[in-house]
């Protein structure tokens, strides 16, 4: 979507203005070489927030390079890296 999101699911119906019907509708996010999916259920989707649709390759999925987690170990991830870039920041000195 363009705001960011990646939707997977199966495509039941779309219509001329490129508005969606997605079933079995997951989030996908990713970090780094791990990712994972947040069920959504069925799914509408405005033709105005797409920004590419595609088919997925299941033997690429299942054969690929990313490693699935748990939606909290990915939250957990997020979190660390989030420290470690604060900690890593320049403080300014004006004095």
């Amino acid at each position: 979507l363009r705001d960011g999101r990646n939707l997977v699911g199966f495509l039941r119906s779309f219509d001329q203005y490129m508005n969606l019907v997605l079933e079995e509708t997951h989030e996908r996010e990713t970090f780094e070489d791990k990712y994972c999916d947040i069920s959504l259920g069925t799914f509408l989707v405005r033709g105005d927030s797409i920004a590419v649709v595609g088919e997925i390759d299941v033997e690429k999925e299942e054969n690929g390079k990313l490693q699935k987690i748990s939606p909290s170990s990915l939250a957990q991830l997020k979190i660390k890296q989030s420290e470690n870039s604060l900690k890593n920041k320049d403080e300014w000195d004006f004095e």
